[in-house]
């Protein structure tokens, strides 16, 4: 985290997956007051711009809510970086704490302790008191050291609750030698795109109308990932995404899926022109 960008207004630091690991609230009294709860209950999205979880952003250095535009203020103590509002005085007050990794922090659950190998977004509401807890997924820097390695596997169940990190490396096509290279970045569904993919991981190299052709997943079939690849593009006629199967090792998609089935593969076309000769495996 770049804790003097973000005060400017700048969360380039911040972009990436997140998944919500629970939420902190005093209507389950008998766990204590940093026991998480509901995890995966709400998302959030992350772009350079600012942070969203749903009718709440932050923007630049302001955080907006149903009741209009807060200006904030910034404080840095024990290597953490909290954002208030400046104006204390309103109907539903708000606050959010930035942890990055290797810093400690209070919450766990029912599994223990939460680790702090992530960065973390803590936004509390007075609304109920609540603090909705999110963990950076390991796309920037974990995952994406070891990316481009046999031992990276894909992950279906973090697929499925849009962490696209075990996507990431370069995967190809042994037909006809073709490459898909997708990177650790993560693109934002923007205004004007039809698309339901709220997020893809961008493909390195492939750009329409300087859009980034990126992956998403569109659901989750039994053990494998029904994907999209594509550009958010708005002025592409038709459908601007091509249907993408994401089958580990060890699942076949069907009775006619003849790809080699003992390694990850990406399968173009969801398999419509054939699997052997349309499937991409982790290079």
């Amino acid at each position: 985290m770049n804790f003097s960008q973000l005060k400017q207004g700048d969360y380039s630091s911040l972009v990436g997956a997140w998944t919500e690991l629970g939420s902190v609230s005093p209507r389950y009294a008998k766990l204590s007051k940093t026991e998480l709860t509901n995890p995966n209950t709400n998302q959030i999205t992350v772009t350079k711009t600012g942070i969203t979880m749903g009718d709440v952003s932050l923007v630049s250095t302001t955080l907006k809510d149903n009741d209009g535009d807060h200006a904030l203020v910034y404080s840095e103590k024990d290597g953490l970086l909290v954002a208030t509002l400046q104006n204390q005085d309103v109907s539903i007050n708000w606050t959010v704490t930035l942890y990055p990794k290797g810093t400690a922090n209070p919450f766990k659950t029912s599994d223990g302790p939460v680790s702090n190998k992530q960065n973390l977004i803590a936004i509390w509401t007075s609304n109920n008191q609540v603090t909705d807890v999110f963990a950076e997924s390991a796309t920037s820097t974990d995952t994406a050291a070891t990316a481009d390695t046999k031992t990276v596997k894909l992950d279906i169940a973090q697929l499925a609750m849009n962490n696209l990190a075990s996507l990431v490396g370069t995967w190809v096509n042994a037909s006809n030698g073709k490459q898909i290279v997708v990177s650790k970045e993560i693109m934002n569904r923007p205004e004007g795109s039809n698309s339901s993919m709220k997020s893809g991981a961008i493909v390195e190299v492939t750009t329409t109308n300087a859009y980034p052709e990126v992956i998403g997943v569109v659901g989750s079939e039994s053990g494998y990932i029904q994907g999209a690849i594509g550009t958010y593009d708005p002025s592409v006629d038709g459908s601007p995404f091509s249907p993408l199967t994401i089958l580990p090792a060890g699942i076949k998609a069907n009775d006619n899926d003849d790809s080699d089935s003992t390694r990850d593969r990406l399968i173009m076309d969801g398999g419509q022109s054939g699997y052997a000769s349309e499937a991409y495996y982790r290079k």
